[in-house]
């Protein structure tokens, strides 16, 4: 996630705080990766109509989604994976 939103520089420098302030934290027995397409993301953006949320475009939710598939397929240590892909919506919205 990081490398998408800071520049070359900026992410050296937070990788080497990082590497300072991580704790060697259990891996999870089960990690449970829920990924919805990005037209179905950008309709429950709108829908909730959180400010901050607002300038999420498709593309960078398409590049987020990317990073975050990349962690969990390559870069993740969890020690058994599922990937659940569809267009539920596991969270009710109230007018």
């Amino acid at each position: 996630f990081a490398e998408l939103t800071l520049d070359l520089e900026e992410f050296k420098l937070y990788e080497q705080v990082y590497s300072h302030l991580t704790i060697d934290a259990p891996t999870p027995d089960l990690v449970i990766y829920l990924q919805a397409p990005v037209d179905v993301l950008v309709k429950r953006i709108a829908r909730r109509g959180i400010a901050h949320e607002r300038g999420m475009g498709p593309a960078y939710l398409k590049s987020l989604c990317e990073a975050y598939t990349d962690f969990f397929h390559f870069g993740g240590k969890q020690t058994i994976f599922l990937h659940l892909r569809g267009k539920q919506n596991f969270q009710k919205f109230h007018d």
